[in-house]
């Protein structure tokens, strides 16, 4: 880690050679939270040059941990699934940080259906499969109770502790909540002064409809986390 510590003294070389500065928005996709659709309104807005996809695993680790990303001096905004660290501000200092949000339950809900759908290789799938047997294709309350309560889940349905561990959500720009895209991708097209338009992809159509109260219980500290955002307390 000696570049992060030497960066400070060697700043105005590092930002001439890498071109680091042109970096304006740093947007962090949690999955499942409108990630998909908002990056196409990205490329749309800002042209696809000037979007740098950030979902290569090695690379969202690197940059997650607080390492250096090096990229075309051409990028204003990075989009993925890489987690806030405070270094990414020092190295992109006239970079905003944004991201959306969705209610817990129903984002763990979506998690655990995209899961059993298109993910069926992963071995928390084969899990599911080995507990449930062939009745784990049509996910039900039962099913998401078992989602929500095995450890061997929780990095799946508990993002926000990861997300907002390093920098807090009041240290963002902009949060979204995916239960009010319409209307909250208005006020970020506002901030970024470039005109957003709504697009819908990677959803997967379905008829089932979960009462949240009933397992709010189980992610009682990412309702705290987003507090200020999704009130755990409405009733659904």
């Amino acid at each position: 880690m000696k570049i992060i510590s030497t960066f400070n003294k060697f700043r105005p070389h590092f930002n001439s050679i890498l071109g680091t500065s042109d970096v304006r928005w740093l947007s962090h996709h949690i999955p499942k939270t409108a990630g998909t659709s908002l990056r196409a309104s990205f490329d749309e807005a800002f042209g696809r040059r000037q979007v740098y996809d950030l979902y290569n695993p090695t690379l969202v680790k690197d940059f997650s941990n607080g390492q250096r990303l090096d990229i075309p001096k051409r990028i204003s905004l990075i989009h993925g699934h890489f987690q806030p660290h405070p270094n990414q501000t020092e190295f992109y200092q006239n970079a905003k940080r944004i991201i959306w949000i969705r209610d817990p339950v129903a984002r763990a809900w979506s998690v655990l259906k995209h899961l059993i759908s298109v993910q069926k290789h992963k071995k928390e799938f084969l899990l599911l499969e080995e507990s449930f047997g062939e009745r784990v294709h049509t996910p039900d309350y039962e099913i998401l109770d078992f989602f929500l309560k095995k450890n061997e889940f929780k990095h799946l349905n508990r993002p926000y502790q990861n997300y907002f561990k390093n920098v807090p959500i009041e240290h963002f720009a902009f949060v979204g909540v995916t239960e009010r895209f319409d209307s909250d991708i208005k006020k970020l097209s506002e901030l970024m002064e470039v005109n957003l338009k709504i697009k819908t992809l990677n959803a997967i159509p379905s008829k089932s409809v979960i009462k949240k109260d009933d397992f709010k219980h189980y992610l009682e500290e990412e309702y705290f986390l987003v507090r200020n955002f999704i009130d755990y307390d409405s009733p659904q």
